[in-house]
């Protein structure tokens, strides 16, 4: 014998539930809960309390052999509600990368509207994952939620279940809105704005700002003893300097710098400094130079000139060796002409950014340092007595002659080497070599530029 409704280890919602068993012969004795009761099979058993029941099926035949059957299920009447959300039903400044939570009021599975579940913004729907966890639903929304916008979340009635097949009474819908965007915080001011050329024009420049969303400059001029700043450039600088062509004689300027924030946020300006066209002060002498050192002249002239400036503690340093970037600056003051500032640059080493930017670029259109095979430039790799000799006999336009130094047979600028050497413009060692690979020194750069490009 046995009993086919209501199965063993079931859970029912309905308080009335059939019974039906099968018993092949014998009287048969039927109790619910411990109490006997007429019932045959197929009839409804009486309105049952929420909880659990125990049905048993107890036969005996005319021998009075006796069977039992036996079936235990629980009868759980209660609808399903959400209990909480997490937001909460019309929260504000909930963040962007927020996952949503809905706790129900039973244990849930999904249901045959899961997939109608959505989470919109006005008319557009959002991508979204869903989960489930015991009693939660789980809403974790593809990508980061937009700042200071209203959210709906939509449950259909028949989105989830409980373990009886109970979904929602009607669908649930609640709201919230996510945090206002912070406003952009304003880069700090460029630092280190100072003048390195006031003859025929005046040559600016500054420290560039270190943060990433830096796009730009701005470069302000003001008469001195007059509140007027004008802004001199008609689009964002990209480098960390600027020539102000239209500067008149006899007139002393202010200039100031801002940076430029990526949404077009300005940042205060910088401290002025004052400049003017033909300065009549004398220029100090470094202090590390020593008044019969034989290169004293030509340093004096190419700071003069801008090819080179004196460090804040009033130095030169001479013997510092000086970097592509550095020998460009100086080449370029020495050549003159405008400087290149294209908006994507030739060499993928330099950034627009690098403070020696625009002189590689003028003396690479020039033809006079194009860099390395591989496109680079190598800005702050130091220079060497070869690549000085090219650039050298680059701008002379010197001939090839035939020289007769022991250790540049090899080497690739063999051709400039000589060339430079048979003009004087520039000599090899006492041991009869030329060192091609050997650092140039401040001091020596300064030497060579003076008397070979003058």
């Amino acid at each position: 014998m046995s009993i086919t409704s209501p199965l063993a280890d079931t859970t029912t919602a309905d308080t009335t539930p059939r019974l039906e068993y099968t018993v092949s012969d014998g009287t048969v004795v039927v109790e619910i809960d411990g109490s006997v009761v007429s019932k045959p099979s197929g009839s409804d058993i009486d309105t049952l309390a929420p909880g659990s029941h125990t049905v048993k099926v107890k036969a005996t035949d005319a021998a009075g052999n006796t069977g039992t059957a036996q079936s235990t299920f629980t009868v759980n009447t209660q609808t399903l509600a959400v209990s909480s959300t997490d937001p909460a039903v019309n929260a504000t400044g909930i963040t962007l990368g927020k996952t949503i939570t809905v706790t129900l009021s039973d244990t849930i599975t999904a249901s045959t509207a899961y997939d109608a579940i959505k989470l919109t913004a006005g008319s557009s729907q959002i991508s979204i994952s869903k989960s489930i966890s015991g009693k939660s639903l789980i809403i974790d929304p593809v990508s980061d939620l937009s700042n200071n916008t209203s959210y709906t979340v939509t449950i259909p009635v028949n989105a989830v279940k409980n373990a009886v097949g109970t979904g929602l009474a009607s669908a649930y819908t609640f709201s919230f809105t996510t945090v206002a965007a912070l406003p952009p915080v304003p880069p700090v001011s460029p630092q280190g704005l100072r003048v390195v050329l006031n003859e025929e024009l005046i040559h600016l420049e500054w420290t560039p700002n270190t943060e990433t969303s830096v796009t730009g400059y701005n470069i302000y001029r003001r008469i001195k003893g007059t509140d007027n700043s004008v802004k001199l450039n008609a689009v964002p600088l990209t480098v960390p300097q600027y020539q102000d062509t239209n500067a008149q004689p006899k007139e002393v300027y202010l200039y100031c710098v801002t940076a430029l924030y990526q949404s077009g946020t300005e940042s205060s300006k910088s401290a002025e400094i004052e400049a003017a066209l033909a300065v009549v002060e004398a220029i100090k002498a470094p202090s590390d130079i020593p008044a019969d050192a034989p290169y004293k002249t030509a340093v004096d002239k190419l700071i003069a000139k801008g090819s080179f400036s004196i460090s804040a503690d009033g130095k030169f340093y001479p013997d510092k060796n000086i970097s592509r970037a550095e020998f460009a600056k100086a080449v370029y003051f020495i050549m003159g002409g405008k400087l290149t500032s294209p908006t994507k640059a030739t060499f993928k080493d330099l950034s627009t950014q690098h403070w020696g930017y625009q002189y590689a670029e003028t003396l690479n259109s020039y033809g006079v340092m194009v860099g390395y095979p591989d496109k680079t430039f190598k800005a702050d790799k130091e220079i060497t007595r070869a690549e000085v000799a090219k650039v050298v006999a680059t701008v002379r336009k010197l001939p090839e002659a035939a020289g007769k130094l022991k250790d540049i047979g090899s080497s690739w600028a063999k051709t400039f080497i000589d060339a430079c050497v048979e003009a004087g413009a520039m000599t090899g060692y006492s041991d009869n070599t030329f060192k091609p690979d050997k650092s140039v020194t401040r001091a020596e750069a300064a030497d060579v530029l003076e008397d070979a490009l003058k």
